[in-house]
């Protein structure tokens, strides 16, 4: 039995010696922009709100038209 098909089961608890393949490992932190009264989540919900507006503007016009 492979080491993959192990894991899948629930066999394997450690975790592996040697990377067997590339992982990618990153972090996310909240970052205070000086020019920008809120915090930086609230301003990526504010642009994603923006797009879905202009998004639903968009599908009524071509509707209408």
């Amino acid at each position: 039995m492979t080491k993959k098909r192990a894991a899948a089961r629930g066999e394997i608890l450690e975790p592996p010696e040697a990377p067997e393949g590339r992982r990618l490992w990153f972090r996310v932190e909240d970052v205070e922009l000086r020019w920008l009264p809120l915090s930086e989540t609230a301003f990526l919900l504010w642009v994603l709100a923006g797009l879905v507006l202009v998004w639903l503007v968009v599908a009524l016009v071509l509707l209408l038209v």
